[in-house]
Order: structure tokens, then C-alpha cells, then sequence
């Protein structure tokens, strides 16, 4: 049974030692059923290739390299062959090649999956030459090398519908008949082929992997074979597309999952507005869609005209929002000010630099006429003047005053827009014995007063009083006394008897500046011993004094007393406690003192008028050769300084070498005189 116009062939190849495939169909061009000679009788082998079509060769010249077997007598013109066959991955790769290009190497991809090569082939012809009938064989070469144009051994094709001479290892060559079961006289040619040598030959060595591992590149000839060993993958791998990427280490191109990285900052633009470029390179988005940045059109020659305008025609482009031009008006030069002066508002000319001046800021009226600016009244002030006391702003425009803060003195309190006096400004300085503030006032209250005569300021209590001395205190009042005058008990001193004032001693000291005196009692208490008979040393703690220049030195007579009285009772120190317990009108226990030894060398350089003041206020004169207790330490701790006043010696002089003094035992029991003083 013959197809007249389609042969359906199977087309089988077959692989060399030196590693050449080799495929091949034959065919008949003519109506007639084909006759397949003895020399197409080949051995069969164990798979098929895909399509064999004439029709897929682009010309006549394509074919023209090809080698048709010397018993066809066929011309080569006319035949478009073509090979199609299958890939790796079962999809079909259709190979269009020139007959140099097939002698040549152009070798089909032996890792092809033959499982799937089972089902018969269509072989299609098709003929450009309609002249004398053509019938041949079509082979490709062997792919030894350039210049070997050996023609390789072809296998044998039959017809499907032919089953006797297309069993076992047997095809039927063109050259038998149809009745003899298609073998050829002689016999035909037996190929046996060795698919396990030809899978290692090519490089297909291993037949399994370890565990993880799964086989890649079957062998063509027998999957036992394979090429390598290459790592699983899990089931759940998938592919990542663009924008995505693979996260972690690939596995056949594939990625346990998939990560996309967003385009950064700027990347806002999915299109290109008008008056903007492209600022960089572009940016395919997670969500695939291709984002840009932006920059304003540079928009080079071309300028903002700003108030001048462009000239008319000028041409234009847009940079952002901004109409730029090619062209625009002359400056007119209409502005004069190189600043906005203060309070106006300006323009400024963009193609000058300058301002001109056109308005006022705020809080300002314009006058246009003018071109001047005049300041709107607040009328915020209300004062018509500035009270005592506040410091204030004028309004000018209404002329009244606000409260703004205190003159010196006074404390704002801005809360309540009012001002409080200092805590020193606390005097009223009014009253007996005053006679005004002294210094800055506020609200009528001074730091301090004047007074009235005889009275004087007392910082201490804050008072003036009458003007006298307070016993024990240097409160300056000594300054309006002098050595010689009486002191009454009014705490007051006079160079003479003041009627109905009870005079009770005589000043017999004063101090350098003239802030402090001494004052001696009118009359001697009497004698008595310094210490008691047999009580050793004298005062503990009571300063001593080597000499008599020295112990003249010493006025401190109250403070000697303390100590004195302080070691011991009235048995002990029998003079200095007469002393403290001497009282007059005007005085009370311990203001009187025992003298120290500069108080009598005082009285020893000013005997004459001392001796006056006493014969004035009565008392007792201080008579040559006068020797009295002194409170001042000895030349030992045994010693105590007497007075030894003599006036004058065996020649009428007084001595000043004495200092009107002498060093004395203190506790061999002699007695001598008391006579107090006042300290003030």
C-alpha cells in the first residue's frame, strides 16, 4: 500500500566513534511508490527523529552541498531539506543550515529525550524542478572535519503500511523488490549498535547520584546514562522575573523566594511631565512599573524676562512651572534704590537690580503722592505723664505715656504695671530728733535719716536718738568730747558744769580716730589687793606685757576685767571686782571697768588738764607720786603694772621713761588704790 503524495517514514540515525551523528530519510519525488535499493538496506536502530521536510530549505543552493548516493542518478537541484529536532526539554528546535554548514559540524542536540521520538514521522517533499522525474536519498555527512566529504552509511526508511520487510533488524532497500520481502540479493547490511559504548564515548559516564543529588543529561542513546550529578531542588523553588530577585543561593535558576527592592526617594514619576527631563537612570518598581526622576528642562538659551516681558514671537520652553524665553524687552531702567529702605515695601527690577518703593509695611500709612510713609497711631498709651517712680515710652502719635519699667529703687512687677519700693528704702525719717531722709527716696521712705542737733542716726536700730554715749559701746559719739571734759550721767560730756546734769567722771582717754573714750570715776574706791596674799600666779589668759612701753599700749580695760573676774570670785581678785561692782546715777553693775596701763600713761602725758576737769566736777585730783591697780599683766606671770605717777623728779622734771608706770607682785597682799573707768 502506497501514499501517493505524503510518505510516512521512519527516519533513524545512528552515531560514529568519532562522535558524528548521522540521520537519515529516503523518499521518492515521483507519483510512483518509491523502490529502495540494496544500498539503503541498513541496520535498524533503537529510536526516530523528528521532521525531515524538503519543503523547509530556503533554496535550491542550500541542498546543493549534499551527497546523494551514486546509484540514485538524480540531480541535487530542486531539494529543500530541512532537520528539525528535538532539545533537551522536549521542544522542538528547527535548524536551517547550508550544505557547507551540515558538512561542516552543525551536530543536533544529542541530549534530546528519544522516549519521547516514538511516534512515526511525515516526511514532506517538495520539488522546484518539474523536468525529468527525480528520485534519490537525502544523508548528512559525517562531522569528521572540513575537507572529509566521505559519505557516511545511511540507515534504510520503509513505508508504514509495509510489514514484511520492516521487522526485526531488517529494512528494504531501494533496489529490491516488493515481492521478495525486500532483501536485497546477497543479503543486507546488519548494524548492531552499541548504545552503552556510544553514551560513554560522548561523555555520558555516570548511571547515579547520591543522596540530594538527581541525574542531568540523559544520554540520547540509553537514560541509564547521564552527564553530571547536580544538587535537588526543593518542589516549592520558584523562578524570579524582573523587578524581583532570587533570595538566597540558586538552585537550576531557581530561589526558595522572591524579593523585590523598591526604586528609592525621587522616584515618583511613572511618565515624564511637561517642562522636566529624565534626571538619571529609570527604575523598574516593585509593582513593574518603570519610574523616573525629574529635574526642570535646563532649557539652555533660554531666560526669564521676569517684569520687562519677552519680545513678541519670542520663542519659548518650559523648565518646570516656569516659561523661559529666547528673547525679551530692554530693561527700562524705571528704579533707583539699591535697597528696600525701612518702613517701605519695594519691587525690585529684575534686569537693574534696583527697587522702587511702592507701599509701606505694616503699621504705616502710604502716600503715594509723596511716596512716602507715615506711622499709624496704636493709641495704645493712656498716661498724660510719667508718675514717680515708672520709667515710660511716649507715643508719639498721641503724645500719652506708658509704664514701661521703675526708676532706681523700685522693683517692676509687670503684671500689674506697677512699681514697688526696695526692701532698704524703709524710713519715713520723721519725728523728735529728726531732721530729714538722707540719700534716694521711694515712696517717700528713705535708707537712712538725718537728725536733728544732739541727736544721732543709729544704723543699728534705725532710729535717731539723743546724741550720747553708751557705756562699753564705741558708738562715735566720742567724737564730740575731749580729754579733760566731764562726762555726766546722761551719757553727754561738757568742758564745764552743766546745771541740772550730774557729772560722773572725767574724760582721761580718747582714741586716734577720735570714736572712743575713757572716762575715770570722780573719786578712788579705796584700796585694795590685786590678788589675795599667797594665790600665786595672776589671771590665766590675761595678756602680759614685757615692758612699760608696751603695757602703754594697752587700753583694753574692760576686757582685762572680764578675764580677771572670769578666773576667780570677789576673794580672789578683790580689786576687780570693786571695780565692776561700782555703780553712779546713770550706770549699773560691771559698765565700770579696772583701768589699763595705757589709761594711766595717758593720764600720766595729760595730768594738768585731767587734773582741771576733776577740780570742776568736784572729784578727787590726781596728786604726784599716785599709785593705783592697772587690769594689764606684768613683766611674769607673778607681775601686774601699777601707776606710778611722778610728775616730777628730784630736779622739778617729770620722767618719761616711766611711762608713769611700774611692774609689781601681784599676790604679796599690798594693797592699792581703785578707781574705775567708763568705756565708750
Amino acid at each position: 500500500m502506497m501514499n501517493k503524495t505524503i510518505l510516512m517514514l521512519s527516519v533513524s540515525c545512528m552515531s560514529f566513534i568519532a562522535g558524528t551523528d548521522l540521520c537519515y530519510a529516503g523518499f521518492n519525488p515521483d507519483d510512483t511508490p518509491p523502490e529502495l535499493s540494496a544500498a539503503m538496506l541498513k541496520s535498524h536502530v533503537s529510536t526516530h527523529t523528528s521532521h525531515l521536510t524538503a519543503a523547509h530549505l530556503s533554496s535550491p543552493e542550500d541542498f546543493a552541498g549534499l551527497t546523494l548516493p551514486e546509484n540514485s542518478g538524480r540531480d541535487r537541484e530542486g531539494f529543500k531539506p530541512s532537520l528539525t529536532l528535538p532539545n533537551s526539554l522536549g521542544r522542538e528546535e528547527k535548524t536551517k543550515q547550508s550544505s557547507s554548514d551540515l558538512l561542516r559540524g552543525s551536530r543536533w542536540n544529542k541530549s534530546a529525550a528519544l522516549s519521547d521520538l516514538d511516534t512515526p514521522i511525515k516526511l514532506e517533499y517538495d520539488i522546484e524542478r518539474n523536468t525529468s522525474p527525480l528520485r534519490g536519498e537525502v544523508g548528512l555527512r559525517s562531522r569528521t572535519g572540513e575537507g572529509d566529504n566521505k559519505l557516511v552509511q545511511l540507515a534504510g526508511a520503509c513505508f508504514v503500511t509495509d510489514t514484511s520487510g520492516c521487522s526485526g533488524n531488517e529494512f528494504v532497500g531501494n533496489n529490491a523488490d516488493e515481492d521478495d520481502g525486500g532483501v536485497p540479493p546477497g543479503g543486507g547490511d546488519d548494524y548492531d549498535l552499541d548504545n552503552d559504548r556510544r553514551c560513554i564515548e560522548e561523555g555520558y559516564l555516570l548511571t547515579s547520584c547520591p543522596e540530594g543529588y538527581e541525574p542531568y543529561n540523559y544520554c540520547p542513546y540509553d537514560r541509564t546514562y547521564f552527564e553530571k550529578c547536580v544538587s535537588s531542588c526543593p518542589s516549592d523553588y520558584v523562578t524570579c522575573e524582573e523587578p524581583y530577585h532570587g533570595v538566597g543561593e540558586a538552585c537550576d535558576g531557581k530561589y526558595a523566594s522572591c524579593e523585590c527592592t523598591p526604586c528609592g526617594s525621587g522616584y515618583d514619576y511613572t511618565t515624564i511631565p511637561e517642562g522636566y527631563i529624565q534626571d538619571g537612570e529609570a527604575c523598574l518598581d516593585c509593582d513593574a512599573k518603570t519610574k523616573y526622576k525629574i529635574k526642570p528642562n535646563p532649557c539652555d538659551g533660554y531666560m526669564d524676562c521676569g517684569n520687562m516681558g519677552s519680545e513678541i514671537g519670542a520663542g519659548t520652553c518650559q523648565s518646570g512651572n516656569e516659561t523661559l524665553y529666547d528673547n525679551c524687552k530692554a530693561c527700562p531702567y524705571e528704579c533707583s534704590l539699591s535697597s528696600c529702605p525701612e518702613p517701605f515695601t519695594c519691587t525690585k527690577e529684575e534686569c537693574s537690580g534696583m527697587y522702587c518703593k511702592n507701599g509701606c509695611q505694616s503699621g504705616y500709612d502710604w502716600d503715594a503722592a509723596t511716596q512716602s510713609c507715615t506711622e499709624q497711631c496704636a493709641y495704645k498709651c493712656t498716661l498724660d505723664s510719667c508718675p514717680s517712680g515708672f520709667v515710660c515710652e511716649k507715643e508719639e502719635c498721641s503724645g500719652k505715656y506708658c509704664k514701661s519699667g521703675c526708676q532706681p529703687g523700685y522693683n517692676w512687677d509687670a503684671a500689674t504695671q506697677s512699681c514697688t519700693c526696695e526692701a532698704k528704702y524703709k524710713y519715713t525719717c520723721s519725728g523728735t530728733g529728726y531732721a530729714g531722709g538722707s540719700g534716694n527716696s521711694c515712696d517717700n521712705k528713705y535708707e537712712s535719716c538725718r537728725c536733728a542737733e544732739g541727736y544721732v542716726w543709729d544704723a543699728a536700730s534705725g532710729i535717731c536718738k539723743i546724741n550720747q554715749a553708751e557705756w562699753g559701746k564705741c558708738n562715735g559719739y566720742a567724737k564730740n568730747c575731749n580729754i579733760g571734759d566731764i562726762l555726766y550721767s546722761d551719757g553727754t560730756c561738757a568742758s564745764s558744769v552743766v546745771s541740772g546734769k550730774t557729772p560722773i567722771a572725767v574724760v582721761v582717754y580718747k582714741s586716734d580716730d577720735g570714736n572712743c573714750a575713757q572716762a575715770m570715776a570722780l573719786n578712788s574706791l579705796g584700796k585694795y589687793a590685786w590678788k589675795r596674799e599667797g594665790g600665786g600666779e595672776i589671771a590665766t589668759g590675761l595678756p602680759v606685757y614685757s615692758d612699760g612701753l608696751s603695757a602703754s599700749r594697752d587700753f583694753k580695760s574692760c576686757e582685762n576685767t572680764a578675764i580677771i573676774t572670769a578666773a576667780g570670785g570677789t576673794d580672789l581678785y578683790p580689786a576687780a571686782w570693786a571695780a565692776e561692782y561700782y555703780t553712779t546715777e546713770g550706770t549699773k553693775f560691771s559698765d565700770w571697768c579696772l583701768p589699763a596701763a595705757g589709761i594711766f600713761t595717758s593720764i600720766f602725758n595729760n595730768s594738768s588738764i585731767i587734773n582741771s576737769g576733776f577740780e570742776k566736777a568736784g572729784g578727787q585730783q590726781i596728786e604726784n607720786n599716785y599709785i593705783s591697780w592697772t587690769s594689764s599683766g606684768g613683766d611674769n606671770s607673778y607681775r601686774v603694772w601699777i601707776s606710778y605717777l611722778i610728775f616730777d623728779d628730784f630736779f622739778g622734771d617729770p620722767d618719761p621713761k616711766t611711762y608713769g608706770l611700774s611692774s609689781y607682785w601681784a599676790a604679796e597682799g599690798q594693797s592699792y588704790d581703785v578707781r574705775p573707768v567708763l568705756e565708750f
